[in-house]
């Protein structure tokens, strides 16, 4: 047995030996606890058969590592004491700020316990030790970040968790916080702790723990490892509510490790009594975390458990990405061809295999990026002959809170990205559903050569029972609608703004003498939308009521109804336009000054036709932007990966041991340097990433085209 193994066959035994110690149950038979035939780190391996539905783990609060101590007042049943309430009652709050800091400090004083006095080692030492530290993007070095993450989904995200965390390590290390008297302030001060050690403890914390008694690191539900692409997770864990029958002869301690107390008879606090006066037993309910086979799972297969829904939440939480994820160089296409022409000029530019995206992935175009590019597409078709004065959008506020009302635009979910400048519009993989009936389109027409958009628009009728999902097509018809409705000129967006107020209030009117909840707020935002379409193409009466009852049916169960929208108001317009035409082409000279409109111009060149091919125009601009910046971010990790390849070769040809750190920090806020093996793992990381998001970008930008195609050609068909 060489050392290595000696020391994992160590680590095994004790942590063994802690598990039985804290009363957790496993189907200890059933799989392995190994690092060998695993993802990463720790992992699990089953050993025999697991059928689907075993129950493989049930983990006892007092064996969950929290914030708070077991013995000062938790309790194993799920109860708790007076500061354990606070906490609970925190636990949203402590999720969505994204802070460690507690779990953190608890981990940081266990360390430095058994480090003072070897004979009083932390009882969670067995459990920690296995725990696998991996540097997340906040702890590696501002330059090195900085270069590697940008024109990703987390280069803003990062940098405002780095501001959190000194703030926070600012404020655990102050003399002012050392000096405060009181308990709770002194479990939130350790004025001895190096900002690199906070940095690897809010790391590891952020990598390994759930929301689950207020935040806390799990047996087993952090040893199991995320599966790659084309595995899938074969695990679940959940909170479960257990009844245990005791005799009153004993005490909840008994079974539990509760400190009996007059609480714990409290109904709602340990449970509810059971029988009367003269029962020999009482019922009490245990809150644990189970984990439980989703799949059967074979001997020989690793236990998986779903980590998250996005390769950017991996990155940022975890500080990886699923493998086998490698970028084409052309070679057979799974869906489309690989690769899209984005600017426009004939250039191809190689598609990213899609079988790696995630469900939640998303690309994020903030709302001043979207205005800068219609602007510049106002500019150059309006504004040619006045000079760099630019075109400024009126209005431009209540636009943006008009688009954010109707769902077009969102806050960034990602913590300390707040106000308008972190508002975004966000791009996504098209449902499975839309590409289905987008690839079969798109085949027919290939096929037979000919133009099929009359029956393009038979099959895109939205009467009818069918897949409202059909519609999704990953946020692109919002990004058309947003950009009409920046460039909507005063009358228009008077118009929008008046029919948004007005739809607002009648939905509020109509809620508060309905009974029936199911009308609630989470529908606004199609009626908004609808509401905002409508107007923008000055429809009558009752185009507007059937075009808001197509956003109430598309948009049910969360669906986007923007297409459909879209769809409606384009085939409506073109009818309108094509017998309105030839009277209004004198007035809409004269409104809208446009040269090109003479005796002999065409329906597309109408004031709204040509607006929707302005807004396609911006919107390709503002992916293309968005592009632009990811291409220079993947340039910088090129480079850095060609500068590690050259120092690694340096220490080679001088066999010295070298390492890529240990210059001395002066600067109390400087993280750690990485090794080679470090920045390399890095920089493949963060390219996986890249690779997803420039997948999502390269997707969009067909299916705008395809758009296009759909909702503008409209007018050429009907007239």
């Amino acid at each position: 047995m060489n050392k290595q193994n000696h020391q994992d066959f160590e680590l095994q035994s004790n942590y063994q030996k802690w598990l039985d110690e804290s009363n957790i149950q496993v189907q200890s038979q059933l799989f392995k606890t190994a690092t060998e035939n695993v993802v990463a780190g720790w992992g699990c391996v089953a050993t025999s058969f697991i059928k689907e539905g075993t129950i493989l783990f049930e983990i006892p609060r007092e064996a969950c590592f929290t914030s708070n101590e077991f013995s000062r007042g938790g309790h194993g049943d799920g109860s708790s004491s007076s500061e354990d309430d606070e906490d609970e009652a925190d636990v949203d709050k402590a999720i969505t700020s994204d802070t460690q800091k507690k779990l953190a400090l608890k981990l940081l004083r266990e360390m430095e316990n058994s480090e003072r006095d070897t004979r009083k080692v932390s009882k969670w030492k067995p459990f920690l030790d296995l725990l696998t530290p991996h540097p997340l993007p906040w702890t590696w070095p501002k330059s090195f970040r900085e270069k590697v993450l940008l024109g990703t989904e987390l280069e803003k995200v990062v940098e405002k968790k780095v501001e959190r965390i000194r703030k926070e390590y600012k404020k655990i290390t102050s003399s002012s916080a050392a000096a405060t008297k009181g308990k709770s302030k002194k479990k939130s001060c350790m004025p001895n702790v190096t900002y690199q050690q906070y940095l690897r403890a809010t790391s590891l914390v952020a990598s390994h723990a759930n929301p689950w008694f207020g935040v806390s690191i799990v047996p087993f539900n952090t040893t199991l490892n995320c599966p790659n692409v084309g595995d899938e997770a074969n695990v679940e864990f959940d909170l479960v509510k257990k009844k245990i029958q005791l005799p009153l002869s004993g005490t909840a301690s008994d079974a539990t490790n509760t400190p009996s107390s007059n609480k714990s008879k409290r109904k709602g606090r340990n449970g509810t009594r059971k029988g009367n006066k003269n029962s020999k037993e009482k019922t009490i309910t245990q809150v644990m975390i189970v984990g439980k086979a989703m799949a059967d799972i074979q001997p020989g297969q690793e236990l998986f458990q779903q980590y998250g829904d996005s390769v950017a939440e991996l990155v940022y939480r975890c500080g990886f990405a699923p493998r086998r994820l490698e970028w084409t160089d052309g070679g057979e296409a799974r869906s489309i061809d690989n690769r899209v022409d984005l600017k426009g000029n004939g250039k191809r530019i190689d598609c990213y295999d899609e079988i790696g995206v995630m469900e939640g992935d998303v690309v994020s175009l903030s709302i001043r990026h979207i205005v800068q590019c219609v602007e510049a597409v106002l500019k150059k078709n309006f504004n040619r002959d006045k000079g760099d004065s630019g075109v400024v959008i009126t209005s431009l506020l209540p636009r943006m809170e008009a688009l954010k009302q109707s769902g077009a635009i969102d806050e960034s979910p990602w913590d300390g990205l707040n106000g308008w400048e972190y508002v975004t519009a966000e791009i996504s993989m098209p449902s499975k559903s839309f590409m289905s009936a987008h690839l079969k389109k798109n085949n027919t027409d290939d096929r037979s050569g000919n133009d099929n958009s009359k029956k393009r628009r038979r099959n895109d009728d939205t009467s009818g029972e069918q897949d409202k999902s059909v519609y999704d097509d990953g946020g692109i018809s919002k990004l058309i609608g947003i950009s009409l409705v920046l460039m909507a000129n005063e009358e228009e967006w008077h118009r929008i703004s008046t029919a948004l107020k007005e739809a607002m209030k009648a939905k509020r009117s109509t809620h508060d003498s309905d009974d029936d909840d199911d009308d609630d707020e989470s529908r606004s935002d199609d009626i908004a939308a609808s509401s905002i379409l409508a107007s923008l193409a000055n429809l009558n009466a009752s185009q507007t009521q059937k075009l808001r009852q197509l956003a109430l049916d598309v948009g049910q169960d969360d669906n986007d109804p923007w297409r459909a929208l879209l769809l409606f108001v384009s085939k409506v317009k073109a009818i309108n336009e094509s017998k309105d035409f030839n009277s209004n082409i004198d007035e809409m000279r004269k409104k809208q000054k446009i040269e090109n409109i003479d005796g002999n111009a065409t329906p597309n060149a109408t004031t709204n036709g040509l607006l929707w091919k302005l807004a396609f125009e911006a919107a390709r601009l503002a992916i293309q932007k968005r592009m632009d910046v990811l291409l220079e971010g993947e340039k910088n990790c090129m480079s850095l990966l060609e500068e590690l390849t050259r120092e690694s070769q340096k220490q080679q040809s001088t066999s010295a041991i070298l390492p890529f750190s240990g210059k001395k920090k002066d600067d109390l806020f400087e993280e750690e340097e990485l090794n080679y093996e470090e920045k390399k793992d890095a920089i493949h990381t963060v390219q996986t990433l890249r690779n997803v998001e420039k997948s999502i970008l390269l997707r969009a930008v067909e299916v705008l085209d395809d758009a296009s195609t759909e909702l503008i050609i409209e007018h050429d068909v009907i007239s």
